[in-house]
């Protein structure tokens, strides 16, 4: 009997029609009836980037194969970009893979352990981290486009909640915590005392941190001192 895991991702609940969980996991059942494989185990990590290897059912596969060595021959994946997004990371979980006898099989991509298989594997591995590091240009690009703008592209602090794209704002005032962080701050700048209000605040999450008052956004600005305009 040839043994295979099969192992499927995506990154956020958004993720396209195209890479989603059921889509992914049918091309590698398909994959491995082909290939006359027994499926012996199906992982699924949902809401997990490949930019890293710190993932609950990547670590799961990975102790299952150490666990069950000599029981799995390969693990298949949708495509590689699903397996891993760095070059350097894919190679070390390839090489980890083989000291346990296991060989990594794409569902959609011609990689094997031939010498033309080892070329297109390395290709498409650093494709994946390629495209990734394409998709960071374009965030942080858009994150500066953002900013000089005028919009708040980060989590809203503590008074404000992100505002729907659709509304055309950044932020707005949070109705519940607001009105409280509005009376705090101008007891604070009159000098009062804020123990009084320390029981209300905290019941509602309000921070005790006034250092608070110093974020630029507080005081009517949106900026970024780590965005330069080149």
């Amino acid at each position: 009997m040839v043994g295979a895991v099969i192992y499927v991702r995506v990154s956020t609940k958004e993720q396209t029609e195209n890479l989603s969980l059921p889509t992914q996991l049918r091309a590698c059942e398909e994959y491995c009836r082909r290939q006359g494989y027994e499926v012996v185990e199906r992982f699924h990590e949902e809401g997990e980037s490949a930019k890293t290897t710190d993932r609950s059912q990547l670590q799961n596969l990975l102790t299952y194969c150490r666990l069950n060595k000599g029981r799995v021959h390969f693990v298949v994946v949708f495509n590689l970009t699903r397996f891993a997004r760095d070059k350097y990371d894919h190679f070390a979980l390839r090489s980890h893979l083989q000291s346990l006898g296991i060989s990594l099989r794409s569902a959609t991509e011609p990689i094997d352990d031939t010498s033309t298989g080892k070329l297109m594997e390395g290709v498409l591995a650093a494709f994946a981290q390629f495209d990734n590091d394409c998709r960071s240009d374009r965030t942080r690009a858009g994150m500066k486009a953002a900013l000089e703008l005028g919009r708040w592209v980060f989590l809203a602090p503590i008074g404000y909640i992100n505002a729907p794209r659709a509304m055309g704002k950044s932020l707005i005032h949070d109705p519940e915590r607001a009105p409280l962080v509005r009376r705090a701050f101008e007891d604070y700048a009159t000098g009062q005392d804020l123990g009084p209000h320390q029981s209300t605040r905290t019941t509602t999450h309000v921070t005790n941190d006034w250092h608070a008052a110093a974020q630029p956004v507080v005081r009517g600005h949106c900026g970024c001192a780590r965005v330069r305009r080149s």
